[in-house]
């Protein structure tokens, strides 16, 4: 999986003697890059499309934690110095002026089955082959890339993990997908076959890149006021499909079945 570079904007609160507070933006609009999900990123889509609430004093706080730690050590042991920077949290997540990542990619492997000469394509085999799939794990921070040291829910260096920002999201598709095969011209076929024997990849594996893009969300699961699972709605925008781990070597892409 990829990384991608993101757009660093300075975001100041106004205000006689309230402090200026900086964050790191994504563009939300029509043309914004597809990434890999992130913890940050997520419980940022998540704040911005009020699947929390942010006028619950323990999401505020945990925001600020998140996006502002210095200014939190620094302000919150004064509760009135804290308040006025609460406020201002508030009222900037609750005017949407925060940018927030909506289109996400997602790495994956599959595997080629024997041609098919009477269809002209590859079948993906049984352990590979997507049918009729309505949901798709979006992040886990129990194996996501950016939770490597296992601490990314511990937010300013506190003593517990977040209760407001969940490490788990499930994205629930708005249509079922299949992907249960790679259609090829035999001409193309024989020529991958010819390349991957070459390359003594026996397994005829491909690399898979899926393109998904968050239109809301659905769902909140938590216990005791601690989020712990959100179900997102969205979709599959795109499969591309290449010859290398790396993803540099692009071979098609892939006309989604939609039920």
């Amino acid at each position: 999986m990829r990384y991608v570079l993101v757009l660093l904007a300075a975001l100041a609160f106004a205000g006689v003697n309230q402090p200026a507070l900086a964050t790191t933006a994504y563009n939300g609009d029509s043309g914004e890059a597809f990434a890999e999900p992130t913890f940050r990123d997520l419980s940022m889509m998540l704040l911005m499309l009020d699947g929390v609430d942010i006028n619950n004093p323990t999401v505020a706080d945990d925001y600020a934690k998140m996006n502002f730690c210095s200014l939190y050590k620094d302000k919150y042991k004064n509760d009135f110095e804290w308040n006025k920077v609460r406020q201002q949290i508030i009222t900037r997540i609750q005017s949407k002026k925060d940018y927030y990542r909506l289109q996400y990619e997602l790495d994956g492997t599959i595997a080629l089955d024997r041609y098919n000469f009477d269809t002209q394509d590859f079948p993906l085999t049984p352990q590979t082959a997507m049918e009729r799939v309505g949901s798709m794990i979006l992040y886990d921070s129990g194996t996501a890339p950016d939770n490597q040291t296992k601490n990314v829910r511990i937010l300013c260096n506190d003593d517990h993990f977040t209760k407001t920002f969940p490490g788990s999201y499930m994205l629930v598709m708005t249509q079922p997908l299949t992907f249960d095969r790679l259609k090829l011209p035999m001409d193309e076929a024989k020529a991958l076959l010819e390349r991957m024997a070459s390359q003594k990849n026996a397994e005829r594996r491909l690399y898979v890149r899926f393109r998904m893009r968050v239109t809301g969300i659905d769902k909140v699961r938590g216990n005791r006021d601690v989020a712990i699972e959100v179900d997102v709605k969205g979709e599959v925008v795109a499969v591309d499909v290449f010859l290398d781990h790396d993803m540099t070597k692009y071979l098609t892409s892939i006309n989604l079945t939609k039920f």
